[in-house]
């Protein structure tokens, strides 16, 4: 039997859910243009009521996101791990640094203690290669 109370609900639900998915998806796009280089343009077309689709986005938007809100890029399934590597490239490049600044600290008092004793034989008349005395 035709209930149209039955109906009534199931169509005030339909209604809901659609909101839900809107505020949703219209939650996201604003989300999306938090960030200073995407543009309003690069949101895709979406019918109301309709989720976001994120694989209708451009790869300059996903780089965009991806770029600068590597959460957000997540969330829509396309991270590559950009932080990531950038993040493992920049601590690579401090552990070089700093090895280097180690490397150069131990020569610079490598060199100081070699023109100390150059000195020394100098002053007291002494091969300066060999530090035996001069004839």
């Amino acid at each position: 039997m035709f209930d149209p109370e039955e109906l009534n609900n199931k169509i005030s639900q339909s209604f809901q859910n659609q909101e839900k998915v809107e505020a949703e998806a219209q939650g996201l796009e604003n989300k999306l243009l938090e960030n200073y280089e995407f543009k309003k343009s690069m949101i895709p077309e979406r019918k109301w009521g309709q989720p976001f689709d994120p694989s209708k986005l451009t790869m300059t938007a996903k780089f965009i996101i991806e770029k600068h809100q590597p959460a957000v890029a997540s969330y829509l399934g396309f991270n590559s791990g950009y932080h990531s590597r950038q993040q493992e490239i920049e601590q690579a490049r401090e552990e070089a640094a700093a090895s280097m600044a180690k490397k150069i600290a131990a020569l610079q008092d490598q060199n100081q203690r070699a023109k100390e004793l150059r000195e020394y034989r100098q002053r007291n008349n002494l091969n300066l290669t060999t530090g035996l005395p001069n004839f």
